[in-house]
């Protein structure tokens, strides 16, 4: 009886040691720590183990992108994006519901990194969603595809878009990419006085950035900050901003080119 005893231990003991080992138990269990706990650094530990591996970890994505807590909606975002596996891209379009601003930012850089047509036609669908700030990320996340087809995408948004959050985040778009087909509507969009209450894509990333690096301006020193920071802006300040940006793009393209200087040759004399 007690060998009985001790060989069941033994095939207990080696059962229990080859899951622990496997990769979609240990990715469940990182997981399952990481959401149970409420110490930060015990989250980052078992964060950094997910993010490692991505194709493993895809499969927890999901349930990390139901939390409640917004930091570790943000590890879901990441694994995804470093997956290459096709259920990646699932993730990623839902994170574009996100309540959080800066996880649809977030899904949205990794959605414009992919380069697929058939993601670009989805994310053009998107950026008619009834809810503005889904339809605002799909904008942006359009915008860094740059593509062809996503630029066209943008043009028919801003056109037809009658949420503020969405046109803003649309002129702000092609401004950046420098589409001067955008110039008529641009125009058209200077007499649009609604203000805005959230700065597009592009703004929150920026100050985000700086935050993460501790960067404060210095304003004595002549240094700027976003205007949408500055005080209140109307959607006719972006079109503007937008215009002047196409105007520098302009010049800056019909400068001459400068050839390199070339240092004067000498011709050496015989003896």
């Amino acid at each position: 009886m007690k060998r009985i005893i001790i060989a069941m231990t033994v095939v207990w003991a080696v059962v229990m040691g080859l899951l622990l080992f496997h990769p979609g138990v240990r990715v469940r269990y990182w997981a399952w720590r990481m959401m149970m706990s409420d110490q930060s650094a015990v989250r980052r530990h078992f964060a950094a183990r997910l993010e490692s591996r991505p194709a493993q970890s895809l499969a927890v994505a999901g349930r990390l992108l139901d939390h409640d807590d917004r930091e570790i909606r943000a590890v879901a975002v990441v694994i995804a994006d470093a997956s290459q596996e096709p259920a990646s891209q699932g993730v990623l379009l839902e994170a574009l519901h996100d309540a959080d601003a800066s996880i649809r930012d977030a899904a949205a850089l990794a959605l414009g990194r992919r380069g697929d047509v058939e993601l670009v036609r989805e994310l053009a669908r998107l950026a008619t969603d009834e809810d503005p700030p889904v339809a605002a990320a799909a904008v942006f996340a359009l915008q860094r595809d740059a593509g062809g087809q996503a630029v066209e995408a943008i043009l028919g948004i801003l056109s037809d878009a009658d949420s503020v959050e969405v046109r803003v985040q649309a002129i702000e778009s092609l401004g950046l990419l420098g589409v001067d087909r955008a110039r008529p509507i641009l125009t058209e969009m200077l007499g649009d006085r609604r203000s805005v209450t959230s700065p597009p894509a592009n703004e929150r990333c920026l100050w985000r950035g700086l935050a993460a690096q501790h960067v404060t301006l210095d304003l004595s020193a002549g240094q700027s900050i976003p205007s949408s920071q500055a005080g209140a802006k109307r959607v006719g300040d972006y079109a503007g901003e937008a215009l002047r940006r196409l105007d520098r793009d302009s010049r800056a393209s019909t400068l001459p080119a400068t050839s390199p200087s070339r240092k004067p040759t000498t011709t050496s004399r015989s003896p």
